[in-house]
């Protein structure tokens, strides 16, 4: 999507793009690199970790609560729960 909302696609005459296209850059110039092309290695990073950090904090975070819940002594049965 940023590649057409960035695009200048008035020197093509047969692509209908309702007028969304009306961007700074022709085809693929250095300034593109910059500005658009920094964006998108940006987005593939952020997709590339997250996975990872959900993953590290769906099993970090429980383990937490479970060692505040029995005052950091390590025993399983030990909790301040009433109930189950």
């Amino acid at each position: 999507m940023i590649l057409l909302v960035n695009a200048n696609l008035s020197e093509h005459r047969y692509i209908p793009d309702g007028g969304a296209a009306n961007g700074k850059f022709h085809d693929y110039m250095p300034e593109w690199y910059v500005k658009v092309g920094y964006t998108i290695v940006q987005t593939m990073i952020i997709n590339a970790i997250l996975p990872f950090s959900t993953l590290g904090t769906s099993i970090v975070v429980p383990k937490l609560k479970r060692w505040l819940d029995n005052g950091f002594s390590g025993d399983p049965y030990k909790t301040k729960k009433t109930g189950m």
